[in-house]
């Protein structure tokens, strides 16, 4: 039994580290502005902010931080992944309104993508 105990561990291990490969490789190309909802624009990371997994508090802050951020480096544009809410506790979408809300009242000129799950916002 002790045998068997030994050569399972190493493929447990094995396991383990292929799973945090996979999801640190998914974690980047998430976040790399990989994604498809914005046509031939550009999609550098910097660019792209993704506010899943959030509070509604610190989503606006740290939205409210890139806008200033962009703004100060002269951007003319960011994308900003709010979600559409699917997978939220309440059954709807928390971000996406508060989000729509702040934007809104700070005036910005937004353009919400087909699917409603992330917007293009216009800093100029």
């Amino acid at each position: 039994m002790s045998q068997e105990l030994g050569g399972e561990i190493p493929i447990v291990l094995l396991i383990l580290v292929a799973v945090v490969v996979v999801v640190a490789l998914l974690y980047k190309f998430f976040t790399s502005g990989s994604s498809p909802e914005f046509g031939n624009e550009s999609r550098t990371s910097s660019d792209w902010l993704d506010l899943h997994g959030y509070s509604v508090h610190s989503a606006i802050r740290i939205l409210e931080d890139f806008i200033n951020r962009k703004q100060r480096e002269n951007g003319s544009m960011i994308h900003v992944v709010t979600g559409q809410g699917l997978h939220s506790p309440s059954y709807g979408p928390v971000i996406k309104p508060a989000v729509m809300q702040y934007l809104n009242n700070s005036g910005y000129r937004c353009r919400w993508s087909d699917d409603g799950g992330s917007v293009t916002v216009f800093l100029r």
